[in-house]
């Protein structure tokens, strides 16, 4: 047992403390560079490109995680303030321990994807963070275009809608962007989420039963 409870000590004390600080301060400083410098351009070697991986370029299979999905200083500091928000709440809510290893589980099943397709988007795995937090705090209300008060749930349904879009219109290496994110969600979720559909079955059957008794 003392193996086993020095694993788990070591497991309890992995994880990144405020992840997600770090990420968006080094997708800030990339959006900087580029949008005070353009001819540098930075991001055309960060990219996940395969080909270039298989060149050398190794720097890639990491840095594809920061590149800036917008030229707009405006649409940038929202996209910073809502990767952080939720990237922090899935810390405070799960711990650095698990929120890491979902970071780490989504860059590397994106990697995997990024060299069967040829390129990997990481946008896809900021997308599916939401997706975690409306699992977890469906009823919590953002301010949709800043004046519509939603709810986390419905949001992330247009953010379904948003990705099946995607994998319908987009090419080989979106749908396997797409698929690798779902495929992590599963992993976290995927019994939760099968109990919630079978809580919701025997509610309705129980229902339809009380219903035809009393009919």
């Amino acid at each position: 047992m003392g193996k086993l409870d020095n694993m788990k000590r070591k497991l309890r004390n992995f994880g990144i403390e405020g992840l997600m600080l770090y990420v968006i301060i080094t997708i800030g400083i990339v959006w900087a560079v580029s949008y005070l410098f353009p001819g540098t351009g930075i991001t055309s070697y960060l990219y996940f490109d395969r080909n270039a991986i298989l060149h050398g370029q190794v720097w890639r299979i990491i840095t594809f995680l920061f590149m800036p999905q917008s030229s707009s200083p405006f649409m940038m500091l929202i996209n910073l303030y809502f990767y952080y928000f939720i990237g922090n709440s899935l810390e405070q809510y799960w711990g650095k321990t698990k929120f890491t290893g979902y970071f780490l589980l989504g860059t590397l099943l994106l990697i995997v994807s990024g060299f069967i397709t040829g390129y990997a988007y990481a946008y896809y795995l900021y997308f599916s963070m939401f997706i975690v937090y409306a699992l977890l705090a469906p009823n919590q209300q953002f301010l949709f275009l800043f004046v519509i008060p939603i709810k986390a749930k419905y949001l992330a349904m247009l953010d379904g809608v948003f990705l099946a879009f995607e994998f319908i219109s987009g090419g080989a290496a979106a749908r396997g962007s797409i698929i690798a994110c779902v495929v992590l969600i599963l992993i976290f979720f995927g019994k939760d989420i099968t109990g919630r559909l079978k809580a919701k079955k025997r509610y309705r059957d129980f229902q339809k039963n009380f219903n035809d008794r009393n009919n």
